[in-house]
């Protein structure tokens, strides 16, 4: 997992910040890292946890520092009710979440966790 942390860090061309990490449903802790450039443009939050032999990197995107702060609870909110073992319909529904989510930001319409 370190090299995938590391090799994030020397890709995201901004400075990393580790900060207190998160737990899943199942008590599994998610290292998180804040990837931010000296403009506070484009910030990038990380979460790194391993299941087994699999990585696990659940990434959120903001424009700008105001979203961040705006919904980074919402993905801490994300890693707490992740779960190794969600029932099907469950993880379609978080997947359409985050399909939504990412839509929503390439289009600039409402943000995480608002309606349109």
């Amino acid at each position: 997992m370190s090299q995938l942390v590391d090799n994030d860090r020397a890709a995201a061309g901004a400075q990393a910040k580790q900060i207190a990490d998160v737990a899943d449903k199942d008590g599994t802790p998610f290292n998180l890292y804040v990837f931010a450039p000296a403009s506070n443009a484009n910030m990038r939050a990380v979460a790194y946890s391993e299941e087994g032999d699999t990585l696990l990197a659940f990434t959120f995107t903001a424009r700008t520092k105001a979203a961040y702060d705006a919904n980074f609870p919402v993905f801490v909110g994300l890693i707490q009710k992740y779960a190794r073992e969600i029932p099907g319909s469950l993880r379609q529904r978080a997947q359409l979440i985050t399909l939504r989510a990412f839509k929503r930001t390439r289009r600039q319409t409402p943000i995480l966790g608002e309606e349109a």
